[in-house]
């Protein structure tokens, strides 16, 4: 399966912080994010105060889909951007290893 993965995925995904963030940005948020988006479109968009009406439901589908398009366009941008982070962590946590000894 990892195998379809790019080589810089792949490579990423040897450190265990990348595993854990990509877990989460690629599997929690889209869900946590898509079901906040189907409610607030729900409720904001909702001209019924009491009772919501099918049509209300209608808007939080909308409102579903753009909290699923900004979980996917922040994966992305936590994927390209996150492990630069991590290698540059262990880069100094390596060069502060060398100056003690």
């Amino acid at each position: 399966m990892l195998k379809l993965l790019p080589k810089p995925i792949r490579k990423a995904l040897e450190r265990q912080e990348n595993q854990m963030a990509f877990t989460a940005v690629w599997l929690v948020f889209p869900v946590v994010a898509t079901l906040a988006g189907f409610y607030m479109g729900t409720f904001f968009a909702s001209e019924h105060v009491v009772d919501l009406q099918p049509k209300d439901i209608d808007n939080g589908w909308i409102g579903a889909g753009i909290g699923f398009l900004v979980a996917i366009l922040s994966a992305i941008f936590v994927t390209v951007t996150y492990p630069k982070y991590v290698e540059q962590d262990y880069a100094e946590r390596e060069a502060a290893h060398h100056h003690h000894h």
